[in-house]
């Protein structure tokens, strides 16, 4: 049976499956993207933490990180990988549209596509509702996205990969179904154990693509402005010719 809840049954391997993701340099990159802005605080929040890789680098570089995710497997694993790094984070077990705030942040992240996981109108009109309300005036708002024209450029592909985890050897396969009519592509994840008697484990991935107008109107709906746009860089990067498949965006909330 397909589990249409991301990162449940799998959780435990998200960090083999993106082991060379570079979560420090983005940390980088985005603490210097804020210093551009001169924003002098250092509350921050991250929707739709994870396995709380980011917050654990925010957390090096001197800021005082608070991770939100919808996931108690992923948090489980945060909170490992937290005690592990010897930094503070609060971690919060909630919906990122369910989130109220008791304070508002200085800054607010949503890394590695979490937009991307809202498919409808309506939970993408929440998704920003609710980072508008964590956000102090004139705070800033960074997170990215999967970016129309990247994926219509590059268009999506099947793909097989092998992974190593605790000693144990493990095959990702991908097969993707792409909805143009509604912006998305269905992603199937199955997992297969090697030299294991368990059956694969089945995860369905339903992605939205966006292109700028959309994003444009949904911040200025929510009570922010876009500043920039672009791949990743201090400040972002121009897209090119041959536009990525995802994009960065930087807002400021509402004075």
């Amino acid at each position: 049976m397909r589990n249409n809840k991301p990162f449940i049954k799998t959780a435990s391997l998200y960090d083999a499956i993106y082991a060379k993701k570079q979560y420090g340099q983005e940390a980088r990159v985005i603490n210097k993207l804020i210093r551009l802005y001169n924003v002098k605080g250092k509350r921050l929040i991250d929707l739709g933490c994870g396995t709380g890789k980011h917050c654990v680098e925010f957390a090096r570089l001197g800021y005082m990180p608070t991770g939100i995710d919808c996931s108690l497997p992923m948090l489980t694993i945060a909170k490992q990988n937290i005690d592990a790094s010897g930094r503070f984070v609060n971690l919060i077990h909630t919906k990122i549209d369910s989130y109220k705030p008791r304070k508002k942040f200085d800054v607010a992240t949503s890394l590695f596509h979490v937009l991307s996981y809202q498919t409808t109108n309506d939970s993408v009109e929440k998704y920003f509702r609710a980072a508008s309300r964590c956000i102090k005036p004139g705070g800033l708002f960074i997170f990215d996205c999967w970016y129309g024209p990247g994926v219509f450029f590059l268009a999506p592909k099947n793909s097989k990969r092998a992974l190593r985890f605790n000693n144990s050897r493990f095959t990702r396969n991908k097969k993707s179904m792409w909805d143009t009519e509604q912006n998305l592509v269905h992603v199937h994840h199955t997992i297969h154990a090697h030299g294991k008697k368990i059956p694969p484990t089945h995860e369905l991935h339903s992605m939205r693509y966006f292109f700028l107008p959309e994003l444009t109107l949904f911040l200025s709906m929510t009570g922010f402005r876009l500043l920039e746009w672009g791949t990743l860089g201090a400040p972002l990067k121009p897209i090119g010719k041959i536009p990525s498949w995802d994009i960065w965006l930087i807002a400021q909330k509402n004075l």
